[in-house]
This record gives structure tokens, sequence and C-alpha cells, in this order.
């Protein structure tokens, strides 16, 4: 009977030993999958709060033919750490590879036979806002998604020589969106 017990206590302590294991195994697999599962979303959160955001405006001048519009005073900045480009030339050069929402409006009084300008990648035009001709003073919206990749330069050319309205009259925009 002794045997009997002693076989029967160490059965239940072998089962309980197994069960415990499991139940420690589990648990592992569970914390495991929640830090996995923490640490993709803090990664997401970390890119999603660290997206390019860039607003560019000009003082208001004649910009001469085929030349850059020189968007040269930020006006917002996120996320870029260098903003020389556009400070300089009025061209923005990409830091970080994605998905890129391009917004361009130019306000004029050029008359001519209807103007337009012309957003560009790398030197290739993307994009072209074009402004009938009957019409004074107004304003010329351009909006465009692009990839874009490390180094990667965008900036807006007009067609003709033209006056460009300056301050909030007359922007560049970017925004990171993926």
């Amino acid at each position: 009977m002794k045997n009997e017990t002693h076989n029967l206590e160490s059965n239940i302590n072998n089962k309980i030993s197994q069960s415990i294991t499991a139940v420690k195994k589990e648990m592992m697999n569970n914390v495991q999958h929640l830090q996995f599962g923490l640490n993709d979303t803090l990664s997401k959160l970390d890119r999603m709060s660290n997206r390019v955001v860039l607003s560019a405006w000009l003082s208001g001048e004649t910009v001469a033919s085929s030349a850059v519009i020189p968007f040269k005073q930020v006006h917002t900045s996120h996320g870029i750490n260098d903003i020389t480009s556009i400070g300089n030339e009025g061209k923005f050069t990409c830091e970080k590879s994605g998905l890129y929402l391009i917004s361009v409006y130019v306000a004029t009084n050029a008359n001519a036979a209807g103007y337009y300008y012309h957003v560009y990648k790398n030197n290739q035009r993307v994009a072209t806002a074009y402004r009938h001709p009957q019409s004074y003073i107004i304003t010329v919206t351009v909006i465009v998604a692009e990839r874009l990749q490390t180094n990667d330069t965008v900036y807006v050319k007009n067609a003709q020589q033209m006056y460009v309205y300056g301050g909030s009259k007359s922007a560049f925009s970017i925004i990171q969106i993926g």
C-alpha cells in the first residue's frame, strides 16, 4: 500500500509538473506575441510621427521664363533634417523614401494667352497646372502623388516669364503619406 501511495503521489507530481511547464510555455509564447505586437505598433507610430511635411512660400517676384519658381521661405517643416536646397534653390531634396503628396498653387496676374507651370522630379515633368487666359489675378493649383526615393529632387518651373505673388498667395507643399 505504501508503494502504491508513493507511485500515485509521483504520478500526480509528474502531471502537476507537466501542467505547470505547459502553462509556463504557453504564457511565454503569449508574452512574446504581445511583445512583438507592441514593438510593431511602436515602430508604426514612430514612422507615422516622423513623416515629412514641408510648406514653402516665396517673397513675390518676377520669375524668368523656364526658371525654378523660388519657393525659399520655409513656412512649415517637420521630419526634415536639411532644408538647405529649399532655402537656396527652392527645390525639395527627399531624405526619406516613400509616397508623397505634392501640392503647388501659384497666384499671378500674367496676361499671357494662358500660362502654366510644371512640377518636376529629377528633371522629369510629373504634373502641369494651366490657367485659362480669360482672368486677371488667379491662383492655379496642381496636386500629384509621387513615390520619392532618397535624394530625389522636386521643384516647380514656370513656362513663361511672370510675376508670382508671394506670401501665402503662392505655396509649395510636400507631405509624406506613406
